[in-house]
């Protein structure tokens, strides 16, 4: 029962609370504006949580935590001219074909991911949290100071980059954001039953001890090995990403090792900032960001993989 209370019903409600977004905007996101405009306002509340989360770990006032997540989430709405297109042109894009989509997709990504002004306003967020810490934590030396401003600056625009994805994705092609946010969950699992089972049996060290302790390298190979059957069956099953075998090939074998990156990469801010979760709002599984970590690099290399390749 307090396996039940604790893992497994904060586990579903996270679920059906995520499915009650995604669903309405897949089904209508792509001809009516109502379900655009939804898209943006979700995106948007779900990127400021995560920064708020990521500051707040930081352990900045909390006053300083909701104004530089409000900054960092206006960077969703950039390039501007990607709004207009989402939001107004709507009868042009109703007579759009499938392939015609897919490639406003794919410009969408590209002019979103090297965005001037989004990184603009990222850079401005991060200094901002650099000149805060000036002023709250003087025992720091300045190669550290210069380290978390670029630590924290590379940590937002991964958020913030992989939000827009899963948000253009669900309107143009929903089976990508479906794919995205269940890939390193499947991974996550053979990390589970790898360490569970076999965890030191094998290799009697752990994978990334200063980082996880708890990690085993039976967890990371089965956790690579189930991400890769998953996105083989996916990725080549429902032909995504373009239906180009060079951008697909790459995406396959790279997101089950984006996924443990991205694991591990939060794992290492929480250490280094002294905290087990960023935030208690799931009881038994921290935070949002801590369910969100490792979808936020693989989203990245599938994102990367759709506009470029």
């Amino acid at each position: 029962m307090k396996l039940f209370k604790e893992r497994i019903l904060p586990a579903a409600l996270f679920i059906v609370a995520l499915a009650s977004f995604m669903i309405p905007v897949a089904i209508w996101g792509k001809h009516y504006l109502a379900g655009r405009i939804t898209s943006f306002i979700f995106t948007t509340l779900m990127c400021s949580i995560f920064a708020y989360e990521y500051f707040n770990a930081n352990r900045m006032k909390k006053v300083y935590s909701i104004i530089l997540a409000i900054f960092t989430s206006i960077s969703i709405f950039t390039p501007i001219q990607n709004v207009n297109k989402l939001l107004i042109n709507i009868e042009n894009q109703k007579l759009f074909t499938t392939d015609e989509f897919q490639f406003f997709m794919t410009v969408l990504l590209r002019e979103s991911i090297l965005n001037w002004l989004s990184i603009v306003i990222l850079l401005i967020v991060s200094l901002a949290f650099l000149i805060i810490e000036l002023t709250n934590k003087t025992n720091m030396s300045s190669k550290d100071r210069i380290y978390r401003f670029f630590l924290t600056f590379m940590t937002l625009w991964f958020l913030t980059n992989a939000c827009r994805f899963i948000q253009i994705s669900l309107i143009f092609r929903w089976e990508l954001a479906l794919f995205i946010c269940a890939a390193p969950s499947i991974s996550d699992i053979g990390g589970f039953i790898g360490g569970k089972f076999l965890g030191k049996k094998l290799i009697n060290k752990s994978f990334f001890p200063n980082i996880s302790p708890k990690k085993t390298w039976e967890g990371f190979m089965f956790a690579i090995v189930f991400g890769w059957a998953f996105s083989i069956s996916m990725i080549l099953g429902l032909n995504l990403i373009n239906s180009n075998l060079f951008a697909q090939i790459p995406a396959i074998i790279l997101i089950p090792f984006a996924a443990v990156g991205g694991d591990l990469f939060f794992s290492y801010l929480k250490r280094i900032n002294g905290i087990k979760d960023y935030s208690k709002i799931l009881v038994g599984h921290g935070g949002l960001l801590d369910r969100f970590d490792s979808i936020t690099f693989a989203t990245m290399i599938l994102c990367i993989t759709y506009a470029f390749l």
